[in-house]
């Protein structure tokens, strides 16, 4: 299965050129170094990089908080967001009341995801108040969800450096760090902000994320648990949260961990691409992954990792035709798109369910003919290429499912061909079909 936790969630034509810059999940989208870069490095328009990295830092972000500090008055703002930190009005004090208006619309605009003009407005008001700290602050946040993160970090810096006291700030910096691979930076950022404020949750969670990069999924766990015990109701740590304890082996806890996602948001896809893969290739339990990963393809029908995956608990759940109609499709969809579009992987991966499906339903003539297919395809690629799949559960559902012995060891071995770590050769695969019968 194309694992959602390694492969970007977005539609077909792209993720291949997404994974090729190094972008293999939702997580990495969100932290992006510089989308201008990435959109010269994938040939994608920057528009749509733009839109992409915004989706993605919404739905890995949980509903959060946003505790606004009225320098030199006192008061306490707390304003509840959908997707993201909000970067509301918090009052800084007298200051004249054009760039406080210019900055209250200019949160407005933040809270609606409308970043480009939410920087614009903050900019008015630092042009009128160049002291003016908040705004400096917001202006870090726009900017790196624009992906100008290096420019974020400048304006973070001013921030912090006008209070050094500002919580949000030094969170924000944190998940600045971590967008440009800084993640032991990131850690130390968070742990400012950490210091400052322990019960800011959202600070765990970034701390999560950067630790999580560096590989350090037992620490990164600890930080999504501690954020999860000042607020039961993030849905985003549960999330992340699941897919750490997916990466320790620990497959049942990770499983309640994306159930409390989905019941704080039964409407997340990424929840239920994470849950229905442990339940595949980890749990091998094929029916519930299958009712998730339709789920997740209904929610987002036109991201081709869900199709492929779909297609694969179609096969292994006994739903042998809904299987070969499905590779069809996905391979109809994409066959005449340039390789980097729909990578070879792909390819094999959906060629090799038709053949399952017809061979398990007793079906062995149309199976050569597609076995042949997939042959001549297989010998016209280039040598060396990505394999990008890996065939636990399907491999474990055949090894274990009574069929004919020879239609078995041909499935095995063209497991064997085609998985990320390959066992079999092409000419030990026409050597086993010849016996076909």
């Amino acid at each position: 299965m194309k694992r959602l936790a390694y492969s970007l969630d977005i539609e077909p034509k792209y993720g291949a050129e997404f994974e090729r810059a190094g972008i293999r999940s939702l997580s990495d989208l969100a932290k992006s170094k510089n989308l201008e870069q990435l959109s010269l490095d994938t040939g994608i328009p920057l528009n749509q990089v733009r839109e992409w990295y915004q989706q993605a830092r919404q739905k890995i972000a949980a509903a959060r908080y946003r505790a606004v500090v009225a320098a030199g008055t006192g008061i306490l703002i707390a304003i509840l967001l959908l997707g993201l930190r909000t970067a509301y009005v918090r009052s800084a004090g007298k200051r004249s009341a054009q760039a406080q208006a210019l900055f209250t619309q200019g949160g407005a605009a933040f809270d609606k995801g409308d970043y480009q003009p939410a920087l614009a407005l903050y900019d008015k008001a630092l042009q009128i108040d160049p002291n003016y700290q908040l705004a400096y602050a917001n202006r870090g946040g726009a900017l790196r969800r624009l992906g100008r993160t290096q420019e974020a970090l400048a304006s973070l810096n001013k921030a912090l450096e006008l209070n050094p006291k500002d919580v949000w700030a030094y969170d924000e910096r944190a998940a600045a760090y971590t967008d440009l691979g800084q993640y032991q930076r990131g850690i130390e950022d968070a742990d400012k902000a950490i210091q400052l404020n322990p019960k800011y949750q959202y600070a765990y969670g970034d701390k999560g994320l950067a630790l999580s990069k560096l590989g350090r999924y037992g620490d990164a766990l600890a930080a999504f648990d501690a954020a999860l015990a000042l607020d039961p109701n993030y849905r985003f740590a549960y999330a992340e949260r699941g897919l750490e304890l997916s990466r320790l082996g620990r497959y049942q806890d990770a499983v309640a961990s994306l159930d409390s996602a989905l019941k704080l948001d039964p409407r997340d896809p990424w929840a239920y691409s994470l849950r229905g893969e442990i339940y595949h290739d980890d749990l091998f339990q094929y029916e519930q992954a299958y009712q998730d990963l339709k789920k997740a393809s209904a929610l987002e029908p036109t991201v081709v990792g869900d199709q492929t995956n779909l297609a694969e608990a179609a096969l292994t759940s006994g739903r042998f035709q809904e299987a070969f109609g499905l590779a069809g499709k996905v391979l109809a969809a994409n066959e005449k798109t340039d390789l980097k579009q729909f990578e070879i992987s792909d390819r094999l991966s959906m060629r090799f369910m038709a053949i399952a499906a017809l061979l398990l339903e007793g079906r062995t003539v149309p199976a050569k003919t597609k076995l042949d297919e997939f042959v001549s395809y297989y010998k016209s690629v280039p040598p060396g290429f990505t394999r990008d799949w890996t065939y636990s559960g399907t491999r474990h559902y055949i090894e274990n499912r009574p069929m004919d012995r020879r239609s078995k060891q041909v499935l095995l071995e063209l497991i064997g061909l085609i998985d990320h770590k390959p066992t079999s050769t092409i000419a030990q695969i026409e050597r086993s079909a010849s016996g076909l019968r």
